[in-house]
């Protein structure tokens, strides 16, 4: 807006009077020098000439007033007034962050509970179970041998294996031994040994036993004779021969698996030769009764216990 009343124009600066008559103002019957008349009135004049210079315009006031870029609305006040506090979005920060690590947890699971030795950082924990499985199909790989490599995956491992089995299964089945490729692999290994190569036989010493074991003769009583415990053999023996030599008596015992005659089944026969050579041969049958295979071992009877020496052979 524009002033109307002119200026009270005063150009005598004149001299301000004392602080102490400033402060008490005049007194009765005193008469102040011109000089702080002058001094008043061209201060008042300065003052009044100040405040018309900086005094705004009429325009200017109304654009100032219609500038919605200075000056906030009631609306923008509302928003202002419900935007978050430090406080209120740290709360929310830390909801958020809490939510973060439950999804987390809820979809990687609880890193403590992993079976690797690191139970921190998820990429270290797969690449040492990588490395575990890598170098064990390597160890696997290295026993087994061809078909097999380390480069294979497990899949293919386990294909390779079952491929061995098979071949494993069908030469056993070309030696009439009955094999599947489903069994174990220790079921088919264990089924080689009963592949027939032909007769068995072997061979050792022993000592005749003595201790009241009951022997069948043929034709005549039982009676406690001596006899050889021959132990740990893997085929059932069709033949043994059991022979001591000693003096005056040598001992020659003779078993087979099938009755020979009468229900013969081992004949026992010492001879005795004297200084001139004459030779006398003495035998003793024996019939089923306790010979044969006995839960393991072979009992043999003998014609005196002692050292012998002895041979078998599969039937």
């Amino acid at each position: 807006m524009s002033f109307t009343s002119p200026l009270p124009i005063w150009n005598n600066p004149g001299q301000k009077p004392p602080a102490s008559t400033i402060e008490r103002g005049w007194g009765a019957g005193e008469y102040p020098p011109a000089d702080w008349f002058n001094w008043q009135w061209y201060t008042a004049y300065k003052a009044l000439e100040e405040i018309q210079k900086l005094a705004a315009t009429t325009t200017d006031l109304d654009a100032h007033t219609k500038d919605t870029t200075l000056h906030v609305s009631i609306t923008e006040k509302t928003a202002w007034n419900d935007k978050e506090t430090k406080s209120g979005a740290q709360t929310k920060a830390n909801t958020a962050e809490e939510n973060a690590k439950t999804y987390v947890n809820q979809q990687v699971g609880d890193k403590t509970t992993l079976l690797t030795a690191n139970k921190t950082n998820l990429t270290a924990a797969v690449n040492e179970l990588f490395t575990s499985a890598n170098n064990g199909k390597e160890g696997i790989a290295n026993v087994i041998g061809a078909p097999l490599t380390k480069d294979q995956t497990f899949a293919q491992m386990k294909t390779s294996i079952q491929t061995l089995k098979n071949q494993l299964a069908t030469n056993l089945v070309a030696q009439e031994q009955p094999a599947q490729g489903s069994e174990s692999l220790q079921a088919l290994i264990n089924k080689v040994p009963n592949i027939y190569t032909g007769k068995k036989w072997a061979r050792g010493t022993g000592e005749g036993i003595q201790d009241g074991t009951i022997f069948k003769r043929l034709g005549g009583n039982d009676n406690a004779y001596p006899y050889l415990d021959i132990a740990g053999l893997d085929f059932i023996p069709g033949v043994v021969v059991a022979v001591q030599s000693g003096s005056p008596y040598h001992y020659v015992t003779v078993y087979t698996q099938y009755p020979l005659v009468d229900g013969l089944q081992a004949c026992t026969a010492y001879m005795r030769g004297d200084a001139t050579a004459n030779t006398n041969v003495y035998a003793t049958s024996f019939d089923t009764l306790n010979i044969g295979m006995k839960n393991g071992h072979f009992l043999l009877p003998l014609g005196a216990a002692g050292a012998f020496k002895w041979i078998a052979y599969e039937w």
